[in-house]
């Protein structure tokens, strides 16, 4: 997984905490949120490209295609759970979850 970088001089918000499934990883996305979901956790897709979305295309008749890098973005980002009520145990979990794919 690509972990989210910030520049040095900023701050992250962490509304959310996506991820990248790599290219050559040996399980996709959708594995990885069907064994997450499995476990009880609630991952999600990252982001969606807008221009797929139907009532974007709808309006405006963008190909999607015309957006490689947020297709790719849109079929392999991965939401990882966070949020305030989490601890320590819950981040854990997830992390040992993940590295036992």
């Amino acid at each position: 997984l690509q972990m989210p970088q910030s520049p040095s001089d900023c701050d992250h918000a962490w509304q959310s905490f996506v991820t990248v499934v790599g290219e050559d990883s040996p399980i996709s996305r959708d594995q990885i949120l069907k064994a997450l979901k499995g476990r009880g956790i609630g991952a999600r897709p990252g982001t969606h490209c807008v221009p797929s979305l139907e009532v974007y295309r709808r309006r405006f008749s963008e190909d999607p295609d015309r957006f490689p890098v947020s297709m790719m973005l849109q079929e392999r980002s991965l939401a990882l759970p966070l949020h305030n009520r989490m601890n320590e145990g819950d981040y854990s979990y997830v992390v040992e979850c993940l590295k036992s794919l």
